[in-house]
C-alpha cells in the first residue's frame, strides 16, 4: 500500500507542476503556443534522466546503496521548493526563447521534477522485491490515473480559485509528504524478500532488436503527435492550460486502459476507428476551421485517443517481464523525448509550416502495420495482407483529410519560427494584376494592403476608419503632432492612419512580422511620420520604459486565437494607463472566433474607473474592411458623448457584467465561447 500511494502521489505532483510552471512563465515568452511544446520537451527529458537514474540504480546498486543514494537526492530536492520562479528569472529580452525557457527550468523544477520521474519504474521495482509474484504494472496504471487527476483539477479547480502563488504553496506542501513516503518505501526495499543482492541481473532481460525498436518508437510517434495535436489546438484556440491538459489527459488515458486494463484494447477495433477518425476530420472540415469550438476539439481529441490507443496498446503487448522492467520504462521515455524534441525543435528548423502533424498522422498507421504485419508472419498471410491495406489506406486518408484546396491567391513568402508560422499571400485579377496582399499568421489575418498604388496605404480589415481604432484618431482631443502606441504590428496597417508630424510606435515580438511589413507592405517603409518598433514583449518593454503620453494607445494582440492573456490583467493596465496622455484613449482590440473577452475588459475598467465605449464595425466585402470588435478606454468623461461615438456604440458592452483579471489569478475557462 506504501508504494501505490507514494507512487500516485509523486504522479499527482509530477503532472500538477507541468501547466503551474508553463503558466508563469508564458507572459515572458509573449504567450506563445510554442512554450508549452518547449516545456513538454523539458519534462519528458527530465522523465527519461529519472527513469535511467532508476535504471542504473536498480541495476548496479545494493539495496543499502540504493537507500543512500535515493535519500540524499530527496533531501537535496527540498531546498529547490516551491518550483515557482521569480520576476527575477524574466528575461528583459527574447532572444533565444528555447534555450531561455530550458535554463529557467532547470534551475527552478529541474531537480524536484527529476527525483518525481524517478519514483515510477522505482516504486515499481521495490514492490516487485517486497511483494515478489505480484506483477508492478498495474501500479503505472494508477500513476497514469492520478496523473490524469492533476490534469484536469489543474484548470478546472486550482486555475479557477487559488492564486498561483498559493498553488505553489500547495504544492510545496505535498511535495514534502511525498518525500517521508518516498524515504520510508526506500527503507522497505532495503530488505527484500528474495533475491541476495537487491539488483536486476542483466542477463534476465535479453529483448530483441525489433522489440527494443518497438519500445522506443511506439511511445516517440505517440509523443510527437501529442505534440503535433497540441500545437494545432494552442496555436488555432488559445493558449491555456485547459488546451493543453486535454490532449495530454487523452494521451494518459490511453496508457491507463492499455497498461491496467490490457483486454480492452481489441485491435481490430481501434484500427479501424483510426481510419474512421482521420474521416470525421474530412468530413466535419476540421482542417478549414468549420463548425463550432467544441467540435473541432472533440474531432482532434479523438483522432489523438485512437493513435495513442494503437501506439500503447501494441506496446503493453510488447513490455518484457519484471526482469526487464526498468529497461522497458527506460525506452519508453527516451521514446517520448525524442518524439518531443522532433515536434519542438526539428520540426521548426526543417519546415516552414506545422507540416510534421500530417506526417505523423500518415506514418503511424504504416509503422504499426509493419509491426502487425510482423507479428502475424507468413502463417496467418490474409491478416498481413490487411495490415497492408490499413497502413495504405492511413496515408491515403491522411493525404486527403489535411490536402487543403488553395484559395486563388499566390503565396509571396513563408516563414515559421518559435512564433508560429507568418505568411503572405496576394490574390490577382484574370490579367495577373495584383489586387490585394494579405498577412497571415496561422489562419487569422494580420493585416492587408490594396496594390494599386494610389490606394496602397488606405487602413483596411480590422483598422478601417469606421473601425473603434480609426474613430478613436479621427475624433482624439489631439490632432497634431499625435503620439500612437500600437501593441503588436502585423503588417503595419495602424501606421495608415498617421499623418506627417505624429509618431507611431509599435510593440512587436516577433521578428518575422518586422521583417514581412518591411519587405512586403507599404504602411511602415512610406509611412510620412515617424515610426519606431520596440522589439520584445511589449508588457515587458512598456514597463521599462519611461511614461509615452500615448494619445493613443492601442492593444492588437487578441485578434488572434492564441491570445496572450498576460496584456488583460489589472497589473498591466495599470502599466498603460502610466503611458497614456490625460485625454488619451485606450484601445483594446477584442475581435475574436472563440473567446468573449467583453467581460474582461468591463472588469479592467470598473477597476481603474475609466469612461468606456464599445464599437463593433460591420463588414464592407467591396472595400476589403471586416467587421471588428473594438472597445475604447478613456478617463476624460465627456469624449465619448459626442454623436459620433454615441451613433455607433454596441449594446453589448452594456448587457455585460465585469471579468477581474490580475496576474496571479485569470482563467480563459470562463470567456471561452464553445459553440453550443
Amino acid at each position: 500500500m506504501a508504494f501505490a500511494a507514494t507512487l500516485i502521489l509523486s504522479a499527482y505532483l509530477l503532472f500538477l507542476v507541468q501547466p503551474m510552471v508553463a503558466r508563469v512563465i508564458l507572459p515572458w515568452f509573449g504567450g506563445s503556443p510554442s512554450l508549452w511544446t518547449l516545456c513538454m520537451i523539458f519534462f519528458q527529458i527530465m522523465l527519461f534522466g529519472g527513469y535511467l537514474y532508476s535504471h542504473l540504480l536498480a541495476t548496479r546498486c545494493s539495496p543499502k546503496k540504493q537507500y543512500l543514494i535515493h535519500a540524499s537526492l530527496l533531501t537535496l530536492s527540498l531546498l529547490c521548493i516551491p518550483p515557482l520562479p521569480s520576476l527575477a528569472w524574466r528575461p528583459d529580452r527574447v532572444d533565444n526563447p528555447e534555450l531561455q525557457i530550458m535554463f529557467l527550468l532547470i534551475a527552478v523544477v529541474g531537480l524536484p521534477y527529476l527525483v518525481l520521474a524517478t519514483t515510477a519504474p522505482l516504486m515499481q521495482v521495490w514492490y516487485a522485491k517486497v511483494h515478489p509474484g505480484r506483477s508492478p504494472y498495474r501500479l503505472y496504471g494508477w500513476s497514469n490515473a492520478s496523473s490524469l487527476l492533476a490534469l484536469l483539477m489543474y484548470p478546472t479547480v486550482f486555475e479557477m480559485n487559488f492564486t498561483v502563488r498559493q498553488q505553489g504553496m500547495i504544492w510545496a506542501v505535498l511535495y514534502a509528504v511525498f518525500v517521508l513516503a518516498a524515504f520510508y518505501c526506500a527503507r522497505l526495499a532495503r530488505n527484500p524478500v528474495a533475491d541476495t543482492t537487491g539488483t536486476i541481473p542483466a542477463s534476465a532481460a535479453s529483448p530483441g532488436v525489433l522489440a527494443r525498436t518497438s519500445w522506443f518508437l511506439l511511445p516517440a510517434l505517440a509523443s510527437a503527435l501529442l505534440l503535433a495535436v497540441t500545437n494545432e489546438l494552442s496555436q488555432d484556440v488559445a493558449v491555456m492550460p485547459f488546451l493543453w491538459v486535454m490532449p495530454l489527459a487523452v494521451y494518459l488515458i490511453t496508457f491507463i486502459i492499455c497498461f491496467d486494463f490490457e483486454r480492452l484494447y481489441l485491435r481490430a477495433l481501434f484500427l479501424t476507428l483510426v481510419l474512421g477518425s482521420l474521416g470525421l476530420l474530412r468530413y466535419l472540415n476540421v482542417m478549414e476551421a468549420e463548425g463550432p469550438l467544441w467540435t473541432q476539439i472533440a474531432a482532434w481529441l479523438l483522432v489523438l485517443f485512437s493513435f495513442c490507443m494503437v501506439c500503447h496498446g501494441e506496446l503493453v503487448r510488447r513490455k518484457p517481464n519484471t526482469a526487464g522492467l526498468t529497461l522497458f520504462y527506460l525506452h519508453v521515455a527516451a521514446g517520448g523525448a525524442i518524439g518531443g524534441i522532433f515536434v519542438g525543435v526539428l520540426a521548426p528548423r526543417l519546415f516552414d509550416s506545422f507540416l510534421e502533424l500530417p506526417l505523423l498522422l500518415g506514418t503511424v498507421p504504416v509503422v504499426v502495420g509493419l509491426l502487425v504485419a510482423h507479428d502475424y508472419g507468413r502463417a496467418e498471410l490474409w491478416k498481413v495482407i490487411v495490415c497492408a491495406g490499413f497502413a495504405a489506406a492511413g496515408v491515403a486518408l491522411t493525404y486527403y483529410v489535411t490536402r487543403i484546396i488553395p484559395e486563388p491567391t499566390v503565396r509571396i513568402a513563408q516563414a515559421r519560427n518559435f512564433f508560429g508560422v507568418l505568411r503572405v499571400e496576394e490574390s490577382r485579377d484574370e490579367d495577373g494584376r495584383p489586387l490585394i496582399r494579405e498577412m497571415y499568421h496561422g489562419r487569422v489575418v494580420h493585416g492587408a494592403e490594396f496594390q494599386d498604388p494610389a490606394d496602397q496605404r488606405k487602413p483596411l480589415i480590422y483598422y478601417s476608419p469606421i473601425s473603434g481604432a480609426g474613430l478613436a484618431l479621427r475624433f482624439n482631443p489631439k490632432q497634431e503632432g499625435r503620439r500612437i502606441g500600437v501593441v503588436g504590428l502585423g503588417a503595419g496597417s495602424m501606421a495608415g492612419h498617421a499623418r506627417a508630424g505624429d509618431i507611431v510606435r509599435f510593440y512587436e515580438i516577433n521578428p518575422l512580422s518586422e521583417k514581412f511589413a518591411h519587405e512586403f507592405f507599404h504602411f511602415v517603409p512610406q509611412c510620412p511620420c515617424t515610426v519606431e518598433i520596440v522589439r520584445g514583449d511589449a508588457r515587458v518593454s512598456l514597463e521599462q520604459e519611461a511614461g509615452q503620453q500615448y494619445d493613443l494607445l492601442a492593444l492588437d494582440a487578441f485578434s488572434g486565437d492564441a491570445i496572450p492573456v498576460h496584456l488583460l490583467t489589472e497589473e498591466a493596465v495599470r502599466t498603460y494607463m502610466r503611458h497614456l496622455a490625460p485625454d488619451g484613449i485606450l484601445a483594446f482590440h477584442i475581435s475574436n472566433w472563440y473567446l468573449n473577452l467583453v467581460p474582461v475588459v468591463r472588469g479592467l475598467a470598473e477597476t481603474f474607473g475609466l469612461y468606456a465605449v464599445m464599437i463593433s464595425s460591420p463588414d464592407d466585402d467591396d472595400h476589403e474592411i471586416y467587421g471588428a470588435d473594438w472597445v475604447l478606454l478613456t478617463r476624460n468623461p465627456v469624449l465619448f458623448d459626442r454623436r459620433e461615438f454615441r451613433g455607433v456604440a454596441s449594446p453589448e458592452w452594456d448587457k455585460t457584467g465585469p471579468v477581474y483579471w490580475t496576474d496571479d489569478f485569470h482563467s480563459l475557462l470562463s470567456v471561452v465561447d464553445w459553440g453550443f
